[in-house]
């Protein structure tokens, strides 16, 4: 089961947390739309075939409407995640990039770009021996390149990436999460030439060098 809220007059969103009240329509296996009519409380509902086999869209009920699943006695609900009142916490997660065993390297082209679903901020603190990992020296504020999705990216002036940083992400000033993360300066670049290039031109490139004695 997939339910999707809707944002605005012509957009719905997919929700991967059960929210609290608005208009919503959804997607339900066919052999669960019964048990769905019971937690919306026989709200009267629009209920139509779709693009995938065994499955129907639902429509025309509002979140508010759905009880839960346990409440209402239909045990065939229970374990659906997107009805369940408890709320997944946010996380920072690293999109694109490159990783080594160890963490990411510090050149700007291969650096990762971060996703936070709900931050409208994410800074990065050197680490610095702090005991609970957030009173280190600020390194970068990443740029927002989505607020609605979440999405962030480096900002062209920063600080030496070196060690262990920590990401932090916030809503309004609050703190949604963290993440620990280290950077590697164990890279070696070189720029070159194309030897059989009519042009000739130069091209740069990065090693990127593990286990150094």
């Amino acid at each position: 089961m997939v339910l999707f809220p809707k944002t605005n007059s012509t957009t719905w969103k997919a929700s991967f947390t059960r929210e609290k009240k608005g208009g919503c329509r959804g997607l339900v296996r066919r052999s669960l739309v019964d048990a769905f009519s019971r937690v919306l409380q026989h709200a009267r509902v629009e209920v139509h075939g779709c693009a995938f086999d065994d499955w129907c869209e639902v429509g025309g009920f509002d979140l508010a409407d759905i009880a839960d699943p346990i409440s209402a006695g239909v045990v065939e609900l229970a374990a659906v995640r997107v009805l369940q009142r408890s709320h997944i916490g946010a996380r920072i997660q690293s999109i694109r990039g490159i990783r080594t065993g160890a963490g990411c390297p510090s050149i700007d082209s291969l650096l990762p770009g971060f996703w936070c679903r709900g931050a409208d901020e994410v800074t990065v603190l050197d680490e610095n021996g702090s005991a609970t990992g957030l009173g280190g020296s600020v390194l970068a504020k990443l740029r927002v390149n989505s607020k609605s999705l979440g999405l962030f990216s480096w900002p062209e002036q920063r600080q030496a990436l070196s060690g262990p940083v920590i990401f932090i992400a916030k809503c309004g000033g609050r703190v949604l999460a963290t993440r620990r993360t280290v950077f590697e300066k164990n890279v070696l670049a070189n720029s070159y030439r194309h030897s059989h290039s009519q042009e000739s031109k130069c091209h740069r490139a990065s090693f990127i060098v593990s286990g150094v004695r």
